[in-house]
């Protein structure tokens, strides 16, 4: 739940709560957070910053353009 300076009581019981709170449902809580975890860095990474660019991008770009400074990320730098 956290180390008492840096994580006060009622914030810590507050977590506690939470975690009960998943537990009767049948959630395994730091499974849950390792998974929220996953989902942010997946969020953050390279490749799903890149594919937004695109996006933004493409309005701007040639279709054809578009497609092949996608096939290129994805053949030389996602893989």
């Amino acid at each position: 739940m956290g180390v008492f300076p840096e994580v006060g009581l009622a914030d810590a019981r507050e977590k506690v709560d939470e975690a009960r709170s998943l537990l009767a449902k049948g959630i395994d809580p730091p499974i849950e957070r390792k998974k929220s975890k996953a989902s942010t860095a997946l969020e953050n990474s390279f490749e799903a910053t890149a594919l937004k660019w695109i996006e933004v991008k493409a309005n701007k770009w040639t279709e054809r353009n578009a497609k092949d400074v996608l096939h290129t990320l994805q053949r030389d730098i996602f893989s």
